[in-house]
């Protein structure tokens, strides 16, 4: 039997996914690139802080610590 936080796991996955799919769609339908450009990076930071939320949701220390490094350096760039 899976625990309810492998549940919330998979969800955050399925929403990062969603969301780099509709930035994908985003650069497809804008018309220069300065949008699209907008579109793909608000959608591929938005996805990438979905995916470390769900390996938060793991509680292995050492997936816990790369995933707050990986959003600090999404932060700052």
């Amino acid at each position: 039997m899976a625990s309810p936080l492998s549940y919330l796991a998979d969800a955050l996955v399925v929403l990062g996914v969603f969301v780099m799919t509709v930035g994908v769609y985003g650069a497809i339908r804008m018309p220069d690139a300065y949008t699209k450009l907008h579109s793909m990076s608000k959608a591929v930071f938005l996805g990438v802080i979905s995916f470390c939320a769900s390996s938060l949701v793991t509680g292995d220390p050492a997936i816990i610590c790369r995933a707050v490094l990986i959003s600090a350096f999404l932060v700052v760039t």
